[in-house]
């Protein structure tokens, strides 16, 4: 028998909260069932949780994950975000495996540096301790819907052992109670997403006992997990965003939207997306269209506008090209009077001059978030999805009656994927409709039951809608025949009824526009900081190669590298934090390249020796990243894009290397390996 008390302090001092949500729990549902001082199993009331003695099964299913665990992983880099500036070190390493003979050795899974271990249960925890000591994940997960099971385990198993174990191996472990499939989910997402992405491919599942709660928290982050692989962005993103953004703030007047408290506004609110569901709700909102506010996204303008429906307000996100071309064959045909532009910042500067008013914001995390916005508040919750976006904003603004059409955000037929009279079944996209068919492969609760299919970024602006939702607690009703989206009430279009509004709604755009700040052309350039920031991508050069040499000399890890790139990062932001805007998630996502190889190699003297080849080629990378982003700084510094409403798009600096379409990336990537 170990010592219970001493297991439950070691426990508690491990996870506080965790030890106070049982003494709040209140007497237990389950007890320990004992057979000549051993733990056999628990006793559920109406069965038991194991279906024969808790050792043998431990031991069974043990056994099993040593000899065929399943794991995340890739069969080539595509995932590391690779662009024009990550390529040619791609192009290096493959050519160093090939002539050093090492590319009949290189396993198909990662054989070190492992992040994750996720353990589908603690039950009476008899596997935890072996798990500790053999897993050569970094993190481990312990999973357990049933927050007591671990209460009865602190009984079972020696926590002050475990955690000095766990301590001694350098592993950290993390207690998920959640019960609900989703949040369960959700938790593992923040965690990855807290302690990085680097090492993800190659993390294992555990599954320790069978439940609903646990199967279906399995199947989701199988497959979700996968996507937290991807980076945010990439170097020649960040830069065409931050060139963009700059163009807009130099030729358009605008107001600024922003993440502040506004008045409450009464006045109902359609936010429409290009859902299959749209087709049939279109009469439901032209006969409430004179009763409330219409809020388009994306492509839905060209169907709204097709059917005679004219937004109050359109919304855009994107920064590409094509969405201008786009808007601009809808401008030529129906005309956009009296809509409002209600964008990002980073989109295309042409696209300001096809409406008459804009309403600008800023998105969090991107470069010019920190280049340019000055004092301004970045909206919060605008990612990823134009939707997103729209909810976060009208929200924001103070509307708390909103309905959803049209983002159904899944499809419930095979190949429905978007409205009738969408742009993506149009002979001239059929590329972009065939994409579409084959993306969707998760299921999720439907908004009017059963279950749709979705994939990653439709499920990522589904679940950022139910965080923005949360915050704000607005009157929201999901009108959509698609994926459920928390916090928002289902409701049958038909069933809509809107009163007489109080104030016509042009009354109320322009109390709402009267709160905004106004900025003329060009206001918010002159207070930017271009000069301070370009000067620290110079000093950053040298501050890395230190880092760099110093990692070399101490013969370091991908692990140790990483803990000590964003030690880095952290103590020198303040000087640098122009640089990492534009160039740290291509850092990042070229560090993880390099580990895509470095843990396949099984030889840890060649592994090593690789290491060393990588960060020769790493300082190169990221003294090109920093030398070009300071000529871009320099260029806005010195004034050189356009800064008058009726320049060209040309006049703007071109960038140094072409972008390569996603595809194609993937597909070079492929290639060389």
């Amino acid at each position: 028998m170990i010592d219970a008390g001493a297991s439950e302090n070691a426990f508690k001092a491990a996870f506080p909260q965790a030890w106070s949500r049982f003494v709040a729990g209140g007497p237990p549902l389950a007890r320990i069932v004992w057979d000549a001082g051993q733990a056999i199993n628990l006793d559920l009331g109406e069965g038991t949780l194991y279906p024969f003695p808790a050792s043998e099964w431990t031991r069974q299913r043990l056994a099993e994950f040593r000899a065929a665990p399943e794991r995340i992983g890739f069969s080539d880099p595509s995932h590391c975000n690779l662009s024009a500036v990550s390529m040619p070190l791609l192009d290096r390493l493959t050519a160093y495996i090939r002539e050093r003979g090492l590319t009949a050795s290189l396993q198909g899974l990662p054989v070190a540096d492992v992040g994750y271990l996720f353990v589908f249960g603690v039950g009476l925890g008899q596997h935890v301790a072996e798990l500790v000591a053999e897993t050569p994940a970094r993190h481990i997960v312990l999973i357990e819907p049933v927050a007591e099971f671990v209460r009865h385990a602190c009984a079972v198993i020696d926590w002050a052992d475990v955690l000095a174990v766990a301590a001694a191996r350098g592993v950290t472990l993390h207690l998920c109670l959640e019960s609900d499939p989703e949040a369960i989910c959700a938790f593992c997402e923040a965690l990855v997403s807290r302690e990085g992405n680097t090492f993800l491919e190659g993390s294992c599942f555990h599954p320790h006992y069978y439940s609903w709660a646990l199967k279906h928290a399995y199947a989701l982050m199988r497959e979700r997990l996968k996507v937290h692989a991807l980076s945010t962005g990439f170097f020649e993103d960040e830069v065409e965003m931050a060139r963009n953004c700059h163009a807009n703030l130099a030729r358009w007047p605008f107001h600024l939207v922003e993440s502040r408290l506004f008045r409450a506004q009464t006045l109902p609110v359609f936010i429409v997306g290009a859902g299959p569901s749209l087709d049939v709700d279109l009469p439901v909102i032209r006969r409430w269209r004179e009763r409330a506010l219409l809020v388009s996204c994306g492509t839905t303008l060209g169907i709204l506008l097709k059917h005679g429906l004219r937004p109050d307000i359109h919304v855009e996100l994107e920064r590409g090209a094509l969405v201008f071309d786009l808007l601009a064959a809808v401008e030529r045909e129906h005309g956009f009077a009296g809509i409002t532009l209600l964008a990002s910042t980073t989109v295309d500067p042409r696209i300001g001059g096809l409406f008459e008013k804009r309403w600008l914001f800023f998105r969090s995390g991107l470069s010019p978030a920190v280049l340019l916005r000055g004092s301004a508040e970045p909206l919060h919750g605008a990612d990823p999805l134009c939707c997103n976006a729209a909810f976060a904003a009208i929200a924001n603004l103070g509307f708390r009656e909103i309905y959803f059409f049209g983002l159904d955000l899944a499809q419930k037929e095979t190949g429905r994927h978007h409205a009738r009279d969408s742009l993506y079944y149009k002979d001239e996209h059929a590329d972009l409709d065939e994409m579409y068919r084959k993306r969707f492969n998760r299921p999720v609760p439907g908004n009017f039951g059963g279950i749709v299919e979705t994939f990653w970024a439709f499920d990522s602006g589904r679940q950022m809608l139910a965080r923005v939702q949360r915050i704000f607690s607005t009157q929201l009703f999901n009108c959509s025949d698609g994926a459920r989206i928390d916090g928002a009430r289902p409701k049958a279009a038909a069933s809509v009824r809107l009163a007489a509004p109080s104030l016509p709604r042009l009354a109320v755009l322009r109390n709402v526009e009267a709160q905004l700040r106004s900025l003329a052309a060009g206001e918010m350039l002159d207070v930017a900081a271009f000069g301070g920031h370009a000067a620290g991508c110079a000093t950053f050069i040298p501050a890395f190669a230190e880092l760099i040499r110093h990692a070399a000399a101490d013969a370091v890890g991908f692990v140790e590298l990483e803990g000590r790139l964003h030690a880095f990062v952290a103590r020198r932001r303040p000087e640098f934090a122009g640089f990492f805007s534009l160039g740290l998630s291509s850092l990042l996502s070229m560090l993880r390249l390099g580990a895509f190889f470095a843990s396949r190699i099984p030889d840890a003297t060649e592994r090593q020796t690789f290491f060393v080849y990588f960060l020769e080629l790493y300082l190169e990378r990221a003294t090109h990243l920093a030398k070009e982003a300071e000529a871009l700084l320099r260029s806005f510094d010195a004034g050189q894009p356009a800064d008058r409403p009726d320049a060209p798009l040309a006049s703007l600096p071109p960038p140094s290397a072409a972008l390569p379409e996603a595809r194609e990336v993937e597909r070079a990537a492929a290639a060389r390996i």
